[in-house]
């Protein structure tokens, strides 16, 4: 891509417990397996009462300040549907 960097996103979507969480666990047990620092890997469940209530723009930007790092981001977003 010229003059840019690639950004992919994958959605995952589907009726109530059939897996989509363990999809995203196995994908970042996959990344932490080839490699990839911790660091660059962020999780967040919006059912959790701490984030809730926050907008997505607030959560990667005090990732972001906690965490500056260098590289690919890989972040993980689930029960999106709360933000």
């Amino acid at each position: 891509m010229k003059g840019g960097t690639l950004r992919r996103f994958v959605i995952l979507s589907g009726a109530r417990r059939v897996g989509k969480t363990t999809i995203m666990y196995q994908m970042i047990d996959c990344l932490l397996g080839e490699g990839i620092s911790p660091r660059n890997i962020l999780y967040v469940s919006f059912d959790n009462p701490i984030v809730k209530f926050v907008d997505i723009e607030t959560v990667i930007s005090g990732y972001e300040s906690l965490y500056p790092i260098e590289g690919t981001k890989y972040v993980f977003f689930d029960e999106i549907r709360y933000a």
